[in-house]
């Protein structure tokens, strides 16, 4: 088999090299071969292909077999090397060997030239296999290097996760546990009191937070008071809780009123860096640092704030400053819950205590409760009366049968605020007064009526035997003042002219008197009728303007003594009232106008249009209606008499009555007659520039 074999001849004589190249393709082999005798020569060779070996010369002209061997490692090639020459010595053999040769043949010993190419082509696939098998081990172990560290920065980044996915874990496990710590406080806690200093220490220990602060809101004083706190058994921090143990703070001021007035949750990382933190100095001087800020509420209103320490700088915390907030919302809602049921074991006791009949009913008019109140006021007791009708339990078989069910406007409209005959468990009819309000489920749904009923029955016959009496009395009065009244007004007249300055004077004296007790005594009776329901008002249609000059017309003599200008402005408006108890309103409010305004003044009266405005407090039937004001520019009426002044026998100055005339009970008539037209009579003055007396009446009779 031939063996194909690339050579490159290091060789100055041609005839030497024929010599070689005979001598090996008679061993086998097909030679391709170069001939080279310099270093450039050389050097173009091994670049331009690659050979299996390199046979050389030990001495050429411009070049050696030396100098070949190094420009072969020059270019980092590993080529057999062989040396053929003449003669030459053993050590000069030896030292080429050394430089690296593989091998050195006499040319006359040509024969060992084959055995040796083969020796040396076999070393030299050796040495190649042996680097191929170098560098794939070099290179397996650099890939296995680069695995290693790509495994090791896997395995520490799998540990840095798992560290923080524990830290994680843990921190939940806190923020859980926290929770559930303060939720079985709260389950076993029946008072605020009795859990504040619990809650303090279960979330400082969950937490480690090493100080808690619990501070609630004093609505009435609009201000935070200091309630407790808790802290570790190993630091008491003297300075600081010295500083607020027992203090009080507005809104806005140090952290509590920070949160009060944000309302949020506050983090500060250190204290000793936060520049408006009230008591900084003496947190410091006992190690505190972070401290955080959590509102105490229920719903939108805040009730208190906590406030927790550690002796550690830390940044904010989201996650365990959403719990905590969680937390003041769970303790904001348990404050409520216990005040609602305070609230809730009052109003019981107070049921209970009353005197009144308090029971409910759904709004069929099954009763549903009934207290011992009602127990006591019919006679019969809550287990005979609940699942009763109430229509059937409490009226006689001939009243007059209640529609139900009711719905809300019927209930307030026909039963609210009334008076009823209610009969007893014995048969008796006692008088009532009714106060009624609707009991609404979730969604504002009517499901059911609350009724507080009062005996009024002795009150009512002693205010029988007070009018009967007050009425007998005037009446008997009123008979002997007349005659007094024509008799001095006969006697006035007939001694004109005939009785000294001093007897007539006197004698005026007493019949202004005598007018003025008649005008009193006519005055209580009409307010007693009125008040009673003994005077009947007769309704029409009434024309606005035509009741201003009318009652215009019955002031004008009255103005024009006084030297007073009577003004008016009216619009053609109509609505449903008694025409002359309208005039005697008008010409009251007009008659006091007179008697306070200076000479010279002007008293206006008008009329328009009016909705009644839903934030002013006055009858719910004026949301149409016509209001007519009297304005004059007297001397004005204080702020404190605006409402008193409408009272039985109430005036501004109590000489009032006796320099101007007055009675003292005509605003009350007035404002009477205006309720029983269920309209609403109210005043507005300031002090020196005068008074204005407003009257709304409705312009349809809605009830």
């Amino acid at each position: 088999m031939v063996t194909p074999l690339h050579v490159l001849v290091v060789e100055d004589v041609e005839d030497d090299m024929i010599l070689l190249l005979h001598e090996l393709r008679r061993a086998g082999y097909a030679v391709t071969a170069e001939r080279v005798e310099t270093a450039a020569a050389m050097s173009v060779a091994l670049e331009k292909q690659s050979w299996d070996l390199i046979i050389s010369d030990y001495s050429l002209p411009d070049f050696s077999a030396g100098a070949a061997l190094q420009l072969m490692k020059s270019q980092g090639l590993d080529l057999p090397f062989i040396i053929v020459s003449g003669v030459v010595g053993e050590e000069t053999a030896i030292a080429m060997m050394k430089a690296g040769a593989h091998d050195y043949l006499l040319k006359g010993h040509l024969a060992r030239l084959a055995p040796a190419i083969e020796r040396e082509l076999r070393e030299a696939q050796i040495r190649r296999e042996k680097r191929q098998a170098e560098a794939a081990l070099l290179q397996a172990y650099e890939e296995l290097e680069i695995q290693v560290q790509q495994r090791t920065a896997e395995l520490t980044a799998t540990n840095a996760r798992l560290q923080s996915e524990m830290a994680e874990r843990i921190e939940a496990g806190k923020l859980m546990g926290v929770q559930h710590g303060v939720t079985l406080v709260l389950a076993e806690s029946a008072t605020l009191n009795e859990a504040t200093s619990r809650i303090l220490e279960t979330i400082c220990q969950w937490l480690n937070w090493s100080l808690g602060e619990l501070w609630l809101i004093n609505q009435d004083a609009d201000r935070l008071d200091w309630v407790c706190d808790w802290h570790g058994s190993e630091n008491t921090f003297p300075n600081y809780r010295a500083a607020t143990t027992a203090t009080h703070l507005h809104r806005g001021i140090g952290l509590p009123g920070q949160v009060w007035e944000s309302p949020q949750s506050i983090w500060i990382d250190d204290v000793a860096t936060a520049p408006d933190f009230l008591q900084a100095q003496a947190a410091v001087q006992d190690g505190l640092h972070a401290a955080c800020g959590v509102p105490v509420r229920a719903g939108s209103k805040v009730l208190g704030i906590l406030i927790f320490f550690s002796q550690q700088t830390q940044p904010a915390d989201r996650g365990r400053l959403g719990v905590m907030t969680a937390i003041g919302s769970q303790i904001g809602q348990f404050i409520q819950r216990r005040q609602v049921e305070e609230s809730l074991h009052q109003l019981a006791a107070i049921v209970e205590s009353s005197n009144d009949a308090i029971l409910s009913t759904t709004i069929e008019g099954q009763i549903l409760s009934w207290n011992p109140g009602a127990e006591r006021m019919y006679g019969y007791t809550a287990a005979e009366a609940e699942g009763q009708n109430l229509y059937h339990l409490l009226y006689p078989a001939d009243a007059q049968p209640t529609p139900f069910p009711l719905d809300e406007q019927q209930l307030l409209e026909q039963f609210d605020g009334c008076r009823s005959m209610h009969q007893t468990k014995i048969g008796r009819m006692i008088d009532v007064f009714l106060t009624i309000s609707p009991l609404k489920d979730s969604l504002g749904r009517m499901m059911g009526i609350s009724l507080i009923a009062r005996d009024i029955s002795e009150q009512q016959a002693i205010e029988r035997m007070k009018n009967e009496f007050i009425s007998v009395v005037s009446h008997e009065l009123r008979t002997p003042l007349t005659s007094i009244r024509g008799s001095l007004g006969l006697l006035l007249t007939s001694a004109i002219g005939q009785l000294p300055p001093m007897g007539q004077r006197m004698l005026e004296i007493a019949v202004s008197n005598t007018d003025r007790l008649v005008r009193l005594i006519n005055d209580f009776l009409d307010l007693e009728r009125l008040e009673s329901g003994q005077m009947d008002l007769v309704r029409q249609n009434c024309n606005a303007a035509e009741l201003i000059t009318q009652s215009i017309e019955l002031m004008q003599a009255m103005a024009d003594k006084a030297e007073v200008t009577l003004s008016a402005t009216s619009q053609p408006l109509t609505f449903w009232a008694d025409p002359d108890r309208i005039i005697q309103v008008l010409t009251n409010l007009l008659s006091n106008a007179i008697k306070f305004s200076p000479p010279g003044s002007t008293i206006w009266v008008k009329v328009e249009p009016y909705h009644a405005q839903t934030d002013r407090t006055m009858s719910p039937f004026l949301s149409e209606s016509v209001l007519f004001t009297v304005q004059d520019q007297g001397r004005g009426i204080p702020a404190d008499k605006l409402e008193s002044i409408f009272g039985r026998f109430q005036q501004v100055d109590a000489s009032d009555s006796r320099q101007r005339g007055g009675t003292g009970l005509g605003l009350a008539i007035c404002r009477t007659i205006v309720q029983q037209h269920l309209g609403s009579l109210w005043v507005k003055s300031t002090l020196g520039e005068g008074s204005t007396f407003f009257l709304a009446l409705p312009t349809v009779l809605t009830r």
